[in-house]
């Protein structure tokens, strides 16, 4: 996993919907406590276009949830965005960044700082989220 420094090295910018990524990532790695490099994956659902789509590079950065690894899927949806992580002990997290937050990252005009403020927000503020058993 990548700290976020690096994260923003490897997106190319700093930018609120990449911190986002970065904190979704960081809180479910944290809720689902993955051992080895496959135990955990994800499905992200949202919009397929930029900026949405940075969410992605944040929660690769903060994850072993890659595309080279196959354990990262994406779907398209109109609007909003969705997460759900699956651990290899069949925990399932779900995710969904609140509108507020999404409207709030879309209308930013200084990015750094609504980046910063979005870095210190709980996660509470940012997502709804429910943890729950799959079979």
């Amino acid at each position: 996993m990548l700290n976020y420094e690096e994260a923003v090295r490897f997106h190319g910018h700093n930018g609120p919907f990449l911190a986002v990524g970065y904190r979704i990532g960081q809180f479910a790695h944290r809720r689902l406590r993955p051992k080895k490099i496959m135990d955990m994956s994800c499905v992200i659902k949202l919009p397929m276009r930029k900026p949405f789509t940075c969410v992605v590079d944040g929660i690769q950065c903060a994850t072993n949830c890659t595309f080279g690894k196959g354990n990262v899927e994406l779907k398209q949806m109109e609007s909003g965005v969705d997460v759900v992580f699956r651990s290899g002990t069949g925990k399932e997290l779900t995710m969904k960044i609140r509108s507020e937050i999404l409207e709030y990252a879309l209308n930013c005009r200084e990015l750094e700082q609504c980046t910063h403020q979005l870095l210190k927000r709980s996660m509470a503020e940012i997502v709804e989220f429910r943890e729950h058993e799959f079979a």
